[in-house]
Order: structure tokens, then sequence, then C-alpha cells
């Protein structure tokens, strides 16, 4: 049980994620369901320890909301685990912060093409590869624009760019 209902926030019939977690199995991403129920099992197994994990739910629309779950199991009297007890946090927000600085890192801000940093590294990468795989063989495609310096020192920085995002 979640306060406020988490179920509300996504979209979903009220009290719908109510009850035992593997009831949120439905919901999580795809690449979060591994992790989510080999930490519940840990907990559940050995009775103590924490649950500490970023996940992805599903709303009613389709789209991921992040959660920020911490969490510790609540023993009762015969020794079992009968819930855990902890806060809930939607970080949704902040991992979209995080992925917009991760990607604005390794992509020109004018073009959104990858900048050298990301080039060099997934060149090096396939590098890598071909040296093992025989089957693999790389290949680097250049578009150059011949005279472009004279365009922005000729017509300015903003004519070279509105060139740029035309190309």
């Amino acid at each position: 049980v979640t306060k406020p209902d988490i179920s509300l926030q996504l979209g979903l019939a009220p009290n719908s994620l109510g009850g035992a977690a593997r009831n949120w199995l439905p919901v999580l991403h795809a690449d979060d369901r591994d992790t989510f129920r080999t930490t519940l099992d840990v907990v559940l197994e050995h009775r103590r320890g924490k649950v500490a994990q970023n996940f992805r739910l599903r709303g009613a629309d389709g789209h991921y909301h992040w959660f920020s779950l911490r969490a510790r199991p609540v023993i009762g009297s015969d020794g079992e685990v009968i819930r855990c007890v902890g806060t809930m946090v939607d970080v949704t927000e902040q991992k979209k912060s995080e992925e917009r600085l991760l990607h604005d890192a390794v992509h020109d801000n004018l073009t959104g093409l990858p900048n050298r940093e990301l080039f060099m590294n997934r060149l090096e990468a396939i590098i890598s590869i071909a040296r093992t795989e025989d089957k693999v063989r790389p290949t680097v495609f250049i578009i150059d624009i011949d005279r472009f310096k004279q365009v922005n020192d000729g017509l300015g920085i903003s004519a070279g760019d509105t060139i740029l995002l035309t190309v």
C-alpha cells in the first residue's frame, strides 16, 4: 500500500498496486523487473536488509514514471517478513534532467548529432570488435562542406548555422 496512492498518480484504478509487491510486476519496465525481483527475493529470504532502488512504472497512458524506493522489511512474531515500509518518491523529472545532461554532453548543441567524443568512443569500440571478429569491417563516411569557414566569415555564424541545419 502506498500513501498517497501511486496508482492514482499513474492513472490506474485506485489501490491497484496494493498488496504484495509482485502486483507491480505487470507495470514495471521490462529492464527493471529482474533487479526488482532479485532485490525483493533477497530481503524476503534473509529477512533483513534494505531495498534501495530506482525503477519505472507504466502509467495508464503508456508512459513510464521513475520512482526511487527506500524500504526495509518488517518482521512478524513468526520471524517472517510481513511487509516492507519505507518511502517512494517520484523522480521522473530528475531522471529526465539527467538523461538530457548525458545526451547534451555527447551531442552537438546545434545539430543534435553525436559530437567528436561520442564518435571517437564508438569508433574505438567498433575497431576493438573488428580486431576479434573477421566479419566486422568498419567503414567511416565523411561529409565535408567546402569553404565553410568562408561562409561563416563572410555571412556570419548565424548563416553558417542555418546552412548546417539545412544540410
